[in-house]
């Protein structure tokens, strides 16, 4: 698969990873310091995780993410109850990172330019980029 990086985002077991090349953490699995040294003695080429305020950025430089999302920025239909954070509140959270980060809830496609330019490096999602027809 030239060109594309599977990552996985369900919960990982221990068990062997392929197809994927790495794992995508849920900000829960943040403080599971041996989860992370089992997923890093997988084989895994990228370690990801999920972060909603600046503890979870913490934990994610401290295990030494690749890259992280940092969501809700805006309202989106996956996660309804949620409180969206805004543009701001991004900037200033993405700004904690060692690493890249991308902008999580109400994006797609079209808000690549924008998210980047409050300091994202690109845009990730769910419903924003999976078109299903009825």
């Amino acid at each position: 698969m030239k060109g594309i990086v599977l990552v996985n985002s369900a919960s990982y077991d221990g068990t062997d990873l392929a197809p994927f090349h790495g794992v995508h953490l849920t900000s829960k699995d943040l403080s599971d310091k041996a989860l992370i040294q089992s997923i890093r003695h997988s084989g895994a080429q990228y370690l990801a995780a999920s972060c909603h305020n600046e503890q979870e950025i913490e934990l994610a430089n401290q295990a030494g993410c690749d890259f992280i999302t940092i969501s809700p920025v805006e309202a989106t239909n996956s996660h309804p109850d949620a409180t969206p954070i805004g543009w701001q509140c991004f900037a200033e959270q993405s700004k904690l990172a060692n690493m890249p980060t991308f902008a999580l809830g109400g994006q797609s496609t079209h808000n690549v330019e924008h998210a980047q330019s409050y300091g994202a490096h690109g845009v990730a999602g769910i419903s924003g980029f999976w078109h299903v027809e009825s």
